[in-house]
């Protein structure tokens, strides 16, 4: 069940004007609409005039460049002469003296209506519509002298203490800096300000014993306000900026914001509104939003118009951003999954801000960012974080701020650590900071829960989302959702309305009209409506999207609740009472008592039923309880009616899900015209065959037009999906007369939804027939075709690329043949850069998450435009139940998957362990040492790393772990492992030298039972240097199970393995044949330099003869450069299949090769390397391509030897 569909069934007739619209929908015809271009501010009269944005003595910033104001009026209009803005000291020593005069006589505001005054030297972008007023020399000092103050620093409007009163007046006699306005400091305005007349006003008491003398004040922790005529008082931690809420004109604090603000990067100009230790914004959702709108609209936009028409007052206009012709609510998903890894979340979504908190004061503290978390994401690789941490604690909280009120919410609940019992809690508080409800989960070991809240109004203004202190505290959160109801408003007396708070976007306007509504033909006159201003606006264009459901709040009391949402019964043609069920759980021992109330939707109270509450009582132990509501019986033809009832808790007692249900009084009056939907299968059905018949009878015959037509939801089309029919149907007028209607449906094999077709019935008239129909009948086409192999998403990665896909692939058939190789086919997968050419990598697949990775073994992808392809064909890409890859999207097997992605410069630093084959019982070992390098390209700086590392602990035993060698002395080191298969790793010490280095060794061993030729994919997750300081990502590594060389994967070694590496080397194969997803070099690079070459198959061919032990693998060193090894120093062929013959095997140093094999080691000729290097190397290449041809089980090896008395 969707969250929507949750909050329907549960909550949708709480408020009467809901359900009837829900039901019937705005009819549109009955008002006109014309659309017009809506400027996004509230238009004010000439004259008029605001404040609108004030910032003063930035914390983060500098006074002398980085104030600014702004004001706005009617579009370019000129500000009326003796029009000034006054700055009164609120400080309790200097309280009432004018400190600042700005003479605005004359202005004219700009084409938009705003006037901007910034500082000399200022760096802001001012919207060019708008009038600029900068200082020439210095801060504010203004042409013409218009700027006055006695600031003993500078022309600017801050002082000593910051304590002020920003007031706009109009004045006959010029304001005086030498003004003293509050004589008697009582707050009351006196002096010459007795002569002014106050246009706008705010101010701000930022501590201590202050004074204000405007209608608004922000007023910090710990003042002593003295502040008669503010009629509103905002409590905030911190100021330097207020700002008017969209076009608001009001001084209420839903029109005004405050907050400290925090500069982006020195002299960058970009301020936002501060999230953290030093205040938020006030209101909080506004935290973290920039200052980017200087000259033009605050933060958010409105819509506003007019009605015309004598009945255009209190008509009820509302924003259908679901375009569903219906006044219903809108559901908003946030999902970390819609952002790449590290994204800053906090104003990311419209209609929420996202931060945390510390304790039950709420206050902020850090920003939420998207982290790469795919064990424990609920809906994709990533889950909400903060500074670095992916889980949310009693002392890490996770804060959600709606810019309007929500009525649902829900967030899923991740236990990461497996280790112990997890409880998830989720609080939502009212916007006075009152507890409304709570939700725990039960305790668990692993896995998800989805916490759900949900209110019988709007009224949830934040919620708080953490790990209980009672479990584990390693839980994380993920899908956020959110519903609240769609933006209305109703029509003042002269017929305007407006809607505030609304993003970006473009919006339909569309009216309620109440049932029962008489239509004139045509709609003119009262009906009449014309919209002055309507989209596009400032708004929000929110997305609709699929949610988890959400489930019962935790409540000490019993929760009582109807026992279904829906409850119906027939008039019977007299008056009855109606039996309601209400039941109770959780702890029922004490008594219990609560109020039913029911509220007219289509029903009228006191007409069809009685409107009289009924306090139910439960006694203890008691579940059930019936209620009965007395229905009133007419004999009206006429609809169904309903009303809804409410549960309201009077004691012991808490609201279930089904805190309201409807009830439907089934009108049984007059005959019904049965008329009932029908469904089959589009390639097996032929026709839907639609049975209409009277349960009735009528007085004589009569007949009714119909026509098919595309229903309004999931819609089929017409000689596409059915064939298009009409015709007439005939009834006789007696009871159980019926006819039948036949659509033909045309079967497809494209994989779709099903699809529906309804009837038009234009002529059934209920007052002339006596009749009505019973529901609004559909066909529904349901599909039978099998669900498309399509790609979901292709994603990116660091060093390859991440393919999500619909169903399960078989991936046993999946080759890479490295590149296009022109003596083998064309790769099932192939990544292909426009300037490096293919890439060489290797395939993981996770049939869990259906995720096929790419991954390449020589670093991060370089620059370039890259094309993704993946062949799909009966030995390609298949799933597994045989079809093709619809790579094309057409709905069709078949057609290869085509996508091009760009890879830029990469920036930051580079974290990475390198891709590694070791067998079923062997120890993790590189170079000399045991374990795992971890190492970093630039260590320059760095004194914390960590970060996690994700394993199939069916494949790798990860038993802990120790600093590099190389590592400082005065580091500390911490592994964490996790029976999930994640090993938590944490170290920190003095900062380290620039330059690439190794970090840290992961120590492990492979289990004895792993499968020899599993691969999986190593993978980082939540890493960070410094603290999040410094900018890092992981490079996920292969590891496959296979003692390295071993290139048959038999176990142990032979010359067949030596001469597969050898035909590699020399490009006659791309990959080893038991190995077809993994690049070759990570099983048979011996050397380490990052290729295959001779020498590499002669380690493997003196260990099959018995010469010598393999050497262990050595980490490419970054960057990558020249391996250090000596070039082997004598050549053997050796054939172990034949008796050995006295023929040379290579002679001469001028490369000549005579094929000779069969030899004897002790009689083969010896080629000196270090004599003549080209003529070995030829030699040796022409020799491997011998052992690459030859047949047989036994195989063919080629031994080099790089010592010198062998």
């Amino acid at each position: 069940m969707s969250l929507r569909s949750f909050f329907r069934s549960g909550i949708r007739n709480h408020r009467t004007a809901f359900a009837a619209v829900r039901r019937q929908g705005p009819r549109r015809g009955s008002r006109r609409f014309a659309q017009e271009t809506l400027e996004p501010r509230l238009p004010l009269a000439v004259g008029d005039l605001l404040i609108n944005e004030v910032h003063f003595d930035p914390t983060f910033g500098n006074s002398d460049f980085d104030q600014y104001l702004e004001f706005r009026g009617a579009p370019g209009a000129t500000i009326q002469q003796g029009t000034y803005l006054v700055v009164i000291d609120g400080d309790q020593r200097e309280s009432g003296d004018v400190h600042v005069v700005l003479d605005l006589s004359g202005i004219t505001l700009g084409a938009n209506g705003y006037l901007a005054i910034t500082q000399f030297g200022s760096g802001y972008t001012v919207d060019p519509q708008a009038t600029l007023l900068t200082g020439e020399s210095k801060a504010f000092d203004l042409p013409d002298g218009r700027f006055q103050s006695d600031s003993p620093f500078s022309d600017r409007i801050d002082f000593i203490f910051g304590s002020n009163t920003f007031l706009l007046v109009e004045a006959a006699t010029a304001p005086q800096l030498t003004d003293e306005v509050d004589v008697n400091d009582d707050g009351i305005l006196d002096g010459a300000a007795l002569g002014w007349t106050i246009i706008d006003s705010v101010a701000v008491a930022r501590g201590g014993t202050n004074y204000s003398y405007a209608a608004i004040t922000f007023a910090v922790e710990d003042t002593t306000l003295i502040a008669p005529n503010s009629t509103t008082i905002v409590p905030i931690k911190a100021v330097d900026y207020v700002g008017r809420i969209g076009d608001s004109t009001g001084s209420r604090a839903e029109d005004w914001v405050g907050s400290v603000t925090v500069e982006g990067e020195r002299d960058s100009y970009e301020f936002h509104l501060n999230f953290g230790l030093f205040g938020e914004a006030v209101p909080r959702a506004f935290t973290g939003r920039q200052l980017d709108h200087l000259g033009s609209t605050n933060f958010l936009g409105s819509i506003h118009g007019a009605i015309a028409g004598p009945a255009n007052a209190g008509v009820t206009v509302f924003l259908d951003r679901n375009e569903n012709g219906e006044f219903d609510f809108i559901e908003t998903r946030v999902d970390a999954d819609a952002f790449p890894d590290g994204t800053p979340l906090t104003n990311a979504f419209d209609g929420v801000t996202l931060g945390t908190t510390v304790d039950d004061s709420h206050e902020g503290r850090f920003e939420v960012f998207a982290t790469n978390n795919a064990a424990n994401a609920t809906t994709g690789p990533r889950t909400f974080s903060h500074a670095g941490i992916g889980f949310f604690d009693d002392s890490r909280r996770l804060r959600m701020d709606f810019y309007k009120p929500a009525q649902a919410i829900s967030i899923d609940f991740i236990n990461r650590s497996g280790l112990s019992l997890a409880t998830g809690r989720l609080e939502a508080y009212s916007l006075d900071g009152t507890l409304l409800a709570t939700y725990l989960t039960e305790p668990f070991m692993s896995g998800f829960r989805t916490m759900g809240i949900t209110r019988p109004t709007a009224d949830i203004a934040f919620a708080i989302a953490y790990s209980d202190p009672s479990g584990s505290p390693f839980g994380s959160l993920d899908n956020l959702q959110f519903i609240h109801p769609e933006d209305s408003a109703q029509t003042a007396a002269d017929g305007t309305y407006r809607i505030d708070r609304l993003f970006d976007g473009e919006y339909t306007v569309a009216e309620i009209v109440p049932d029962g509504a008489v239509q004139t033909a045509p709609a003119v006159g009262v009906h009449q409506v014309e919209i002055v201003d309507s989209a596009p606006v400032l708004g929000a264009d929110f997305a609709h999207q699929a949610a988890a459901p959400l489930n019962v709040a935790a409540s000490a009391a019993p929760l009582v609740e109807f026992e279904q949402p829906i409850f119906q019964f027939s008039e019977r043609g007299e008056a009855l009472n109606t039996p309601i069920t209400l039941r109770r759980t959780l702890d029922t021992s004490a008594a219990s008592t609560v109020r039913v109330t029911p509220v007219s939707d289509s029903a009228t109270a006191g007409e069809d039923f009685a409107a009289a509450a009924i306090d139910v009582e439960f006694a203890p132990g008691e579940e059930t309880k019936v209620v009965e509501i007395p229905l009133t019986a007419d004999a009206i033809i006429e609809n169904d009616e309903s009303l809804s009832l409410l549960i309201e808790p009077l004691t012991n007692a808490a609201l279930g899900n089904l805190a309201a249900a409807t009830l439907i009084i089934r009108d049984d009056d007059e005959g019904v015209l049965r008329f009932e939907s029908k469904s089959g299968f589009e390639d097996t059905v032929g026709t839907l065959d639609f049975v209409v018949s009277q349960s009735h009878a009528v007085d004589g015959p009569f007949e009714l037009a119909y026509a098919t037509a595309p229903a309004s939801s999931l819609p089929a089309t017409a000689e596409v999906d059915y064939e298009s029919t009409a015709g007439t149907l005939a009834f006789s007028g007696s009871a159980g007369s019926s006819d039948t209607i036949s659509v033909p449906v045309t079967p497809d094999l494209v994989y779709e939804a099903d699809e529906r077709f309804e009837f038009l019935l234009p002529d059934l008239q209920p007052r002339v027939h006596r009749l009505r129909h019973s529901s609004a009948a559909q066909g529904i086409i349901r599909n039978d075709d099998p669900l498309p192999f399509t790609v979901n998403a292709v994603v990116p990665l660091a060093n390859g690329v991440q393919i999500r896909l619909s169903k399960s692939v078989v991936v046993d058939q999946l080759d890479l043949f490295m590149g296009e190789s022109p003596n083998g086919p064309t790769p099932d997968v192939l990544l292909v850069g426009d300037t490096v050419g293919p890439v060489v990598g290797s395939l993981v697949y996770d049939d869990a998450t259906k995720t096929l990775s790419f991954v390449t073994s020589a670093g991060a992808l370089a620059p370039d435009t890259y094309t993704l392809t993946l062949r799909s064909a009966a030995d390609g890409m298949i799933d597994t139940e045989g079809l093709l890859l619809d790579g094309d999207v057409d709905g069709v097997a078949g057609g290869d998957f085509v996508h091009e992605f760009v890879v830029g410069q990469a920036t930051g630093r580079t974290l990475s362990v390198p891709g590694f084959a070791t067998g079923p019982g062997e120890e993790i070992e590189f170079g000399s040492r045991p374990g795992l390098p971890v190492r970093i390209d630039d260590a320059d700086g760095v004194t914390h790393f960590s970060f996690e590392l994700n394993y199939d602990l069916d494949l790798l035993n990860v038993t802990g772990g120790t600093l590099a060698a190389s590592m400082p002395d005065d580091w500390s080191f911490q592994v964490f492992l996790l029976p999930s298969g994640m090993a938590m790793i944490e170290a920190s010490g003095s900062p380290l030298p620039a330059g690439p280095r190794e970090l840290a060794r992961l120590l492990g061993d492979v289990p004895d039972d792993a499968p020899v030729g599993a691969v999986q994919l190593i993978h980082f997750s939540a890493v960070t240097l410094n603290q999040g300081q410094l900018e890092v990502r992981g490079h996920d590594a292969i590891h496959t199970v296979v003692n390295p060389g071993d290139a048959t994967g038999e176990g142990g070694y032979s010359a067949f393995d030596a001469a597969l590496i050898a035909r590699i080397a020399v490009h006659l194969d791309g990959v080893f044949e038991n190995f077809p997803h993994l690049d070759p070099i990570i099983l048979g690079d011996l050397t380490g330099d990052g290729t295959l070459s001779a020498l590499d198959a002669s380690y493997v061919a003196r260990r099959a003869v018995g010469l010598s032990e393999l050497p262990n693998p050595v980490p490419p060193a970054l960057p990558n450069v020249a391996p250090t090894n000596g070039a082997p120093t004598a050549l053997w062929w050796v054939d172990d299949r034949e008796e050995a013959s006295d023929e040379p095997v290579a002679t001469g140093a001028d490369a000549s090769v005579v094929a000779t094999a069969p030899a004897t080691l002790a009689e083969a000729e010896l080629l000196d390397a270090n004599t003549d290097e080209q003529a070995f190397r030829t030699a040796a290449d022409a020799l491997f391509q011998q052992a690459g041809e030859a047949e047989g089980s036994e195989a063919v090896a080629v031994a080099l030897d790089a010592g010198a008395d062998e």
